[in-house]
């Protein structure tokens, strides 16, 4: 595990041709509370101003107006749909696995990394934007992305199942690449979607260098852990339930096989029975007609 492999195993597999993510027509709000949290730091900041890098069709983040001046920033398809769609905010066209520098003010502002760092090949292009846009005077950065042992499984060793994924990492290995940017912070983890409860998707927040904004960060970071071990425990207790669930779905699904293996036995034993007795009957019938007497 090297940071030439970006902290992840060595025998991890990435995808090397991702296919690129339209951000519409989902089938669940993904990542739903990192926006609102990006809010809720930002206010406790004073920022006027919320960037997001990697913002898809900004559905998430146009909710955000007119409490924030909002920047989205993307490329393709959607950065397209969200100059027609929305005729307040800026959109920048830029594309984050590519470009190196950004053209835009970072001072006040709080960041937003929403679940794209699993999209691009090379991840030190983003965060060395994030970097500098930290040095420049960002508050605060909010980056999510899957935990891979908790969204898959443990031991899971790519490629994603998500074909637009290229990497997925877990906590640990996801912390250590952020410092190897100078990106420390809290880490810990919030909901996926909104269709299911699960705490499965990382989320990083990293203060700016601002003493002020670290100790607003970690004043508002501390309040967070609290109802974010509440949301882990009860993930663990609806684990523990679906798996007492699974366990019975489990035994009555054998026991149907028994019973279907037990009952072709049955008839096949029935089968037997009845063929044996044919062959009796004929045998006797013949042995019958043998001991006639002739006439």
């Amino acid at each position: 595990m090297t940071e030439s492999r970006y902290f992840l195993p060595d025998d991890y597999v990435a995808r090397n041709e991702p296919e690129y993510f339209v951000d519409d027509n989902l089938n669940a709000v993904w990542q739903p509370d990192v926006y609102p949290e990006a809010a809720a730091v930002g206010r406790r900041l004073g920022a006027q101003r919320i960037i997001d890098l990697g913002c898809g069709t900004a559905g998430k983040l146009v909710a955000l107006h007119p409490e924030f001046e909002i920047v989205g920033i993307d490329f393709g398809s959607n950065i397209e749909a969200c100059r027609e769609r929305y005729d307040f905010g800026t959109w920048m066209a830029v594309d984050l696995d590519r470009d190196e520098t950004l053209d835009i003010d970072f001072a006040g502002a709080v960041l937003v990394c929403a679940d794209v760092i699993e999209h691009v090949l090379h991840p030190e292009r983003l965060l060395g934007l994030l970097k500098t846009a930290r040095e420049d005077g960002a508050s605060c950065l909010l980056l999510s992305t899957p935990e891979r042992e908790l969204y898959n499984e443990p031991g899971h060793l790519g490629p994603p199942p998500n074909a637009a994924h290229v990497r997925e990492w877990t906590r640990a290995e996801l912390e250590q690449l952020l410092a190897s940017h100078g990106l420390r912070g809290h880490i810990g983890l919030t909901r996926s979607n909104d269709v299911m409860p699960y705490m499965q998707t990382i989320l990083a927040v990293t203060p700016g260098t601002a003493s002020e904004h670290r100790e607003i960060v970690a004043e508002w970071w501390d309040e967070r852990r609290k109802w974010e071990q509440l949301a882990v425990e009860h993930d663990r207790l609806l684990g523990e339930k679906e798996q007492v669930i699974q366990d019975f779905v489990d035994v009555k699904a054998w026991l149907e096989e028994q019973r279907a293996a037990w009952q072709r036995t049955a008839e096949e034993a029935l089968q037997a029975q009845a063929l044996a007795q044919e062959q009796l009957a004929v045998i006797t019938e013949s042995a019958t007609v043998d001991e006639k007497p002739a006439t």
